[in-house]
C-alpha cells in the first residue's frame, strides 16, 4: 500500500469519467462518478445553435446528475 494507506480500509479512492475497462485495470477496480455525456452534449448543441442563430440564452447554471459506479476503491468512513 502506498504511503501505508490500505484501500479502501483506511482510505477510498474514486475518478471521474475514467473510460470503460480502465477502472478495472486498478487494484482494486476505482469506483466512478459517470457524467451523463449524452445530455451534456445535446445542450451544449442547442446551446450552440442558439448562440449562432442570436436567439436569447438561458441564464444560470445547468445541473447534471451523474452516475456512481461503486467498485472495490470505496469504503465505510474508519472509526477514529
Amino acid at each position: 500500500p502506498a504511503a501505508g494507506n490500505e484501500i479502501p480500509k483506511r482510505l477510498s479512492a474514486r475518478s471521474v469519467n475514467i473510460p470503460d475497462g480502465h477502472a478495472d485495470a486498478t487494484v482494486p477496480a476505482l469506483t466512478t462518478l459517470a457524467p451523463p455525456a449524452n445530455s451534456m452534449g445535446r445542450l451544449a448543441a442547442q446551446l450552440l445553435i442558439a448562440s449562432v442563430s442570436d436567439e436569447a440564452l438561458p441564464e444560470g447554471p445547468r445541473l447534471f446528475s451523474g452516475e456512481l459506479i461503486e467498485r472495490g476503491s470505496t469504503g465505510p468512513a474508519p472509526k477514529r
